[in-house]
């Protein structure tokens, strides 16, 4: 720990506990306590085999992308995966934004926005325009991320998406992941719309 901090700690409590002089020793002990405890270093988190090859988390290994949804929890049945597949193909056509989307199982702990950043950093979606999305849906730790890429982010603020993303959130707790998936794509396609 910077010693800067550990003496503004100390100047803390020395200063809550004013007239009363503390021995030097007790002052050397604290400091010794804050030290030890502020360079722990975290513990070795154990790597939990996944059951589909998803991303894993922690590695920032991920598998190449399969296309626009990238199924690695086996949420979508065939028959969602291609409506949702044309779904995004028309929403790329349309908003000139590409959208991915990607199911996995659990993020085995790590937080699923460091997760998502560092997916859509590493498969960078929207090419040259930069104008991209990644939605991660880590089914069995029943959350969801969306990333929006730097380009996208006056159109798409953090408190939009999250807007648009409640009717999408309810279909998500019925288990309802692809209808959710489109509706959220629906919602944003709209917002992307020229205004006329």
């Amino acid at each position: 720990m910077n010693k800067k901090i550990a003496r503004f700690g100390l100047a803390r409590y020395n200063k809550a506990t004013a007239g009363r002089r503390t021995p030097k020793v007790v002052l050397f002990a604290l400091l010794v306590i804050i030290t030890a405890s502020c360079n722990r270093k975290p513990a070795p988190v154990a790597e939990v085999p996944q059951s589909t090859p998803g991303p894993t988390a922690g590695t920032n290994s991920f598998p190449p992308r399969t296309g626009l949804v990238n199924d690695f929890a086996d949420a979508f049945d065939p028959s969602q995966e291609k409506n949702l597949d044309s779904a995004l193909t028309r929403f790329k056509n349309d908003a000139d934004v590409e959208f991915v989307v990607v199911t996995i199982d659990s993020t085995n702990g790590q937080a699923l926005f460091d997760y998502s950043l560092a997916l859509a950093n590493e498969w960078a979606p929207g090419g040259n325009s930069r104008r991209g999305l990644v939605l991660v849906l880590a089914i069995e730790d029943r959350e969801w991320r969306l990333q929006v890429s730097k380009a996208l982010e006056k159109e798409l603020p953090d408190d939009v998406c999250l807007k648009l993303a409640e009717p999408a959130e309810e279909l998500y707790r019925q288990e309802k992941y692809a209808e959710g998936v489109e509706a959220y794509i629906k919602a944003i396609g709209d917002r992307l719309k020229p205004k006329q």
